[in-house]
């Protein structure tokens, strides 16, 4: 087997080669080690060829496999003994020697010439070259300049009506695809449905309404008990429609079904999405991820322990610091629409939801440790966009910090801090030692924060650093966007895998409406919510003619014994209760418009 080992740059042409000859574990200690990256002497382009491993007379090793594969599954990091001891040729400009000194240049373990390779060689990529950072207790210098402030768009909200706004948010064409979407499934079907767009945002205001008002049987809003019925309900539309429109609900055409496992649901995400768009950008931005709860069965869901939604689908999301949210990316695995820039799951999450929202040089963005590293750093300052984050110990750059349970001990607010020329790292000890890294915001002026001390039996003040301080700041609008949806969830159910999803959508588009229009007036959500149901229910309520007869109609009693023109009659309208029998029953009597039998008229006609 031979490898290509590269540090990221292009190799010498015209360099001379040597061979040497190491064993593969000598060769894994040389990749994991920093230190042949920062040698200078090291050549970029490194052939490293590894020799079959000597096998035991009764192994089969024409075979595709065998026990000794065995060995090595599930944790590659424990190769055996005879792997790691196999011989490997080295070839390239200079080689380190190994750690006991033997096999050094021009011994005669040198193989043949450098350009007779093997018959069969694969090429794979190698650990890229590691930036050298040149940590120092130094003011750094930020290559970002961030704006002056928010944009005043208090104006383009103006004196907007909630329903106005709403449909900012879920925009015509979104309601235009699914009002599409939704017939064309019920004719793939073999039904006419006929949906209307007053039903389409009649549905949606019954969504809205059981967020505040909250129901377990969708049915029980058209229940004759007033405890659980709704006369909006009932007003709006009958219950089979009802339950009629909500089976063929639909969001994308089932005869293009792609390997995408989100293709049902991908329009109507990018429609959500443009929709969202409308309102400027802040300047503090805080990228996190949200769980829409499902609890049924599909290859996307997650389970995160820890959160208050654990079990669901996760999105990918970035808000503003005041909870507005701008973009939200459903995650699945290999089929998430986010691009590779080879820097990591976290930084793939972030850089590309910025590019999709398109976000201008100037603006912060927040995230947590799950995002941070200070490549991405480096790549935002060379975008013009500032970055803070928490980050983990592993992705610190060889900063020299002090030990972590060192930094416990000492007293509460004892910070470090380095810097690497663009980026500062700051640790700071609070109830727990946290450990941030920002390209934008400086160490001071230092902010005092109010903490309590139980031994002290009070609350002290504690000096905190301003990258710390902006971040407890402005970091949480994903979780604040995700508690005023949880605040008025729509509760109406469904079997259907993509409902919650469809169902977030509309809760998202309601909140992002909310917290638009806090920028115009401040409010609570509660009455601005049901100002928005009650105008999409009653706005959207078609007038039904008046049934000939009710339930509970009686014809007088001259009228019903008169012996006179008693003549049975086919209903126009569904199916009623017999006055007699009490049996569903689609005939009537013409004179008395009431429900009959023929065989029960004679029976009801008679005194």
């Amino acid at each position: 087997m031979a490898t290509n080992v590269t540090n990221g740059q292009k190799p010498n042409i015209n360099m001379t080669f040597s061979h040497f000859r190491l064993t593969a574990n000598e060769i894994l200690d040389l990749l994991e080690s920093d230190s042949w990256l920062e040698d200078e002497d090291v050549e970029d382009h490194i052939d490293v060829i590894l020799m079959p491993p000597i096998e035991k007379d009764d192994a089969h090793t024409d075979e595709d496999s065998d026990k000794s594969d065995g060995e090595t599954v599930g944790d590659t990091t424990h190769l055996p003994r005879r792997v790691l001891g196999t011989s490997a040729e080295v070839t390239g400009e200079q080689s380190p020697a190994p750690r006991d000194g033997t096999h050094e240049k021009g011994s005669g373990d040198v193989a043949a010439s450098a350009t007779q390779e093997p018959d069969q060689c694969t090429s794979v990529k190698g650990p890229k070259r590691k930036k050298v950072r040149n940590w120092r207790h130094r003011p750094p210098t930020f290559r970002v300049e961030l704006s002056a402030g928010d944009p005043n768009d208090a104006s383009e909200v103006g004196d907007t009506s909630p329903s106005e706004l709403f449909q900012k948010m879920f925009t015509r064409e979104l309601l235009e695809n699914i009002l599409e979407q939704s017939n064309l499934y019920a004719t793939q079907h073999g039904r006419r449905l006929n949906m209307t767009m007053e039903e389409l945002l009649g549905i949606i205001g019954v969504m809205m309404m059981t967020g505040y008002r909250t129901t377990h049987n969708k049915r029980h809003l058209w229940s004759a008990k007033d405890d659980v019925s709704s006369v909006w309900a009932q007003e709006l539309m009958p219950r089979n429609r009802f339950l009629e429109l909500l089976q063929n609900l639909h969001l994308a055409d089932n005869s293009n079904i792609s390997k995408d496992r989100y293709y049902k649901v991908r329009p109507y995400f990018q429609h959500l999405n443009a929709g969202f768009k409308t309102a400027a950008l802040t300047r503090n931005l805080s990228v996190d991820e949200t769980m829409v709860p499902y609890y049924g069965r599909h290859s996307t869901k997650q389970f995160i322990r820890g959160k208050p939604v654990r079990y669901g689908y996760k999105l990918w999301c970035l808000a503003a610091s005041t909870g507005y949210l701008y973009h939200a990316e459903p995650y699945c695995g290999a089929d998430t629409q986010l691009a590779d820039t080879g820097l990591g799951k976290g930084a793939d999450v972030v850089l590309g939801l910025l590019n999709k929202c398109a976000v201008p040089p100037g603006h912060a963005i927040f995230f947590d440790n799950l995002f941070t590293s200070l490549e991405l750093l480096d790549v935002l300052s060379d975008m013009g966009l500032g970055g803070c984050g928490t980050v983990r110990e592993n992705r610190l750059g060889g900063a020299p910090f002090s030990d972590k349970k060192v930094l416990e001990k000492k007293q509460r607010g004892t910070m470090e801090w380095l810097s690497d020329g663009d980026n500062l790292v700051v640790r700071w000890n609070d109830n727990r030692v946290v450990t941030v890294a920002t390209n934008c915001e400086p160490l001071e002026p230092l902010v005092t924060a109010s903490r309590y001390v139980k031994k002290q039996g009070g609350r002290i003040a504690v000096q905190m650093p301003r990258p710390l301080h902006a971040y407890n700041t402005h970091m949480g609008g994903v979780d604040l966007f995700d508690q005023c949806v949880a605040l008025y969830r729509s509760t109406i159910r469904s079997k259907k895998w993509w409902w919650p999803l469809f169902q977030w959508g509309v809760d998202a588009a309601r909140t992002n409406t909310w917290l638009l229009s806090q920028r115009h007036a401040k409010g609570p959500q509660l009455p601005f919510l049901r100002e928005l149901t009650y105008v999409l229910i009653k706005k959207n309520t078609v007038p039904r003619p008046p049934a000939s007869f009710s339930g509970r109609h009686q014809a007088p009693e001259d009228l019903r014994y008169d012996g006179l023109h008693h003549w049975p009659a086919e209903l126009k309208t569904r199916f009623h209760r017999c006055k007699v029998c009490n049996s569903r029953t689609n005939m009537s009597c013409e004179k008395c418009a009431v429900p009959l039998h023929p065989k029960c008229m004679k029976v009801y006609h008679t005194p």
